[in-house]
């Protein structure tokens, strides 16, 4: 990689690259794991030497890019029935270069691992460290970046819990706030972690049991947003007339798809780009006998443009994210409904929001609780007759501005914990 190309990388990444070319040991290892570098640039660099490398990120456009760029083919894809199996992994014969979409780590024996924590929320990233102690060989080496997100303290401690020998590698190019760690001796037998928050959701006079993990939205309960859409479906939609095609956007834990599958009756799909969302609401479909959801990876309609159209979809978009996320739902909402279908959509700033659905569905219904709308709109003419464009997979990566935006934004909710 030449250094312009480089600079213009995340700190993390880019730092963590260095620590790499300067390891006195790298070159004795073949096969490397890259867990979370930009890019994967990690992993393809290795793997452009003629060595094996694997690259896994819990997030499907992180691993989509890599994938495009070297232009992968799926070799599996997760069957609904093996659960610790990943989501999908990628490859190619003639290429020594894997992609793996999973939220733990890939299997498999690996010489040397890197982790760019940068994409992943504090728990989630001091839980995947007896991950990778576990996918090491004996003799293996970790090397690890963290920035002012995570602490320091818990790091090391979590670090020195899973490895014989961990020092701080220190150096004057690193920028402020950025941290880099040397694991050796993994100790392989150390239970692997996964921190999971139980809690119920009563609804509709039952009671349901569920539990949610960092690095998905709300953990540790259902939201009050997307209570108070659940009540809207529920007191709006037609539920009774035929088996309702159900779309669950966004799936995180899985709550909406097990109250719509058990309380509404109707035949539900969830999507999420998010792997360790996808293991959620798997786990909790099964706890609550709910057999017959459809659960995928998708980036928003990507991946489920066969299964359209939809009579219902319900979705609680990100609000940490510019409204780029949000049209790409909404006029997909119109593109994949069927006629009189619904989009049901919790949102906070409702200005941009009522506008866009103005301009494509032709209007909606406004339901307020507290500090949460959901809008709900019906599809009522052809794509053709609305201001919704062809769809196209976007194959651009993030704006600038967008990833300091939400790069500042992850680092306030550090500051907060």
């Amino acid at each position: 990689m030449c250094d312009s190309s480089r600079h213009e990388l995340p700190r993390t990444t880019r730092y963590l690259f260095e620590a790499l070319n300067h390891y006195e040991d790298a070159g004795k290892a073949l096969k490397l794991l890259d867990v979370g570098s930009a890019q994967g640039v990690i992993a393809k660099s290795w793997a452009y030497g003629s060595r094996s490398a694997v690259y896994s990120h819990y997030l499907l456009p992180a691993c989509q890019t890599v994938v495009d760029d070297y232009s992968l083919k799926a070799v599996s894809k997760r069957a609904n029935t093996n659960w610790n199996d990943p989501y999908l992994v990628w490859g190619q014969k003639a290429q020594d270069l894997r992609v793996v979409f999973t939220d733990t780590c890939p299997s498999g024996t690996h010489d040397l691992a890197v982790f760019d924590t940068k994409d992943y929320e504090t728990p989630h990233a001091l839980e995947m460290i007896t991950h990778l102690a576990n996918c090491l060989a004996l003799d293996g080496s970790l090397l690890s970046v963290i920035d002012d997100a995570v602490s320091t303290g818990n790091w090391l401690d979590e670090l020195g819990a899973s490895f014989s020998c961990v020092r701080e590698l220190r150096s004057d190019s690193y920028g402020q706030g950025i941290r880099v760690f040397l694991a050796t001796g993994p100790k392989t037998d150390r239970t692997r972690k996964w921190s999971c928050e139980n809690w119920k959701l009563p609804f509709a006079g039952r009671t349901f049991t569920l539990c949610g993990a960092g690095g998905v939205f709300s953990p540790k309960g259902l939201d009050e947003g997307t209570g108070h859409m659940l009540k809207v479906i529920q007191e709006t939609a037609s539920l009774n007339e035929k088996r309702v095609r159900f779309l669950d956007l966004g799936c995180g834990t899985g709550a909406v798809s097990v109250v719509a599958d058990q309380v509404f009756g109707c035949q539900v799909t969830a999507v999420d780009i998010n792997a360790r969302a996808l293991y959620l609401t798997e786990k909790n479909c099964r706890a609550n006998d709910v057999s017959s959801v459809l659960v995928l990876p998708s980036d928003g309609f990507d991946d489920i443009s066969h299964l359209a159209p939809f009579d219902i979809i319900a979705c609680n978009p990100p609000y940490h994210t510019d409204f780029g996320v949000a049209k790409k739902f909404v006029e997909g909402a119109f593109r994949y409904l069927d006629k009189k279908g619904c989009l049901y959509l919790v949102v906070k700033r409702t200005n941009w929001y009522e506008a866009k659905l103005r301009s494509i569905f032709g209007g909606f219904r406004r339901f307020v609780r507290g500090g949460y709308t959901v809008l709900v709109s019906e599809k009522r003419s052809s794509p053709s007759q609305s201001g919704a464009k062809p769809h196209k997979r976007s194959t651009k990566p993030a704006k600038r501005k967008h990833s300091k935006r939400l790069e500042a934004s992850r680092l306030r909710k550090a500051r907060r914990k």
